[in-house]
């Protein structure tokens, strides 16, 4: 039931016009940074720690941004499985560097291990295969914690893999 339910969600926000998004994001990021509560609270000792020269005002600003992209990321999480490859390609590109790193590791024949953070580039890493290409690509794997829940395992393993992710 849970992956049906995820999948549909996904299909809804990916025909969703951007501008559409874009609003719920803004709109949902500003009560996450402004609503009195826990995460509000970790969110600004968390930037005030960081950057105790800057002014209140300039990381009100930043706590509302940074939970505006959160909140894209995570739509964006849900809905790029059911993203056409021209969309993909549209809204990404791939390093010339990265891709040149990428051959060369592959003529290798050597692993390498890549770390990332979770909820940034995760979602990035499940598209290389497809933005970059077959040529030269060597494979990809990603380790990860299995869920608990059968439904948001099968989800997460039918959209990871989708462009050959292992």
């Amino acid at each position: 039931m849970l992956y049906y339910l995820l999948a549909g969600i996904g299909c809804l926000l990916a025909a969703l016009p951007e501008g559409v998004l874009a609003a719920a994001c803004r709109g949902a990021g500003w009560l996450v940074a402004m609503t009195p509560g826990k995460r509000r609270r970790t969110l600004r000792a968390n930037l005030h720690h960081a950057f105790p020269e800057k002014t209140e005002a300039w990381r009100r600003g930043i706590a509302l941004e940074s939970a505006r992209r959160c909140l894209e990321m995570g739509l964006f999480v849900l809905a790029s499985p059911y993203f056409s490859p021209e969309r993909l390609r549209r809204q990404f590109s791939v390093d010339p560097e990265l891709l040149r790193l990428m051959k060369e590791h592959a003529s290798a024949k050597t692993p390498t291990i890549v770390l990332v953070p979770h909820f940034s580039l995760m979602e990035g890493i499940t598209l290389l295969p497809m933005l970059a290409g077959p040529e030269g690509m060597p494979p990809i794997g990603v380790v990860y914690r299995p869920f608990d829940a059968p439904g948001l395992e099968q989800w997460v393993k039918r959209t990871r893999e989708r462009w050959g992710l292992k």
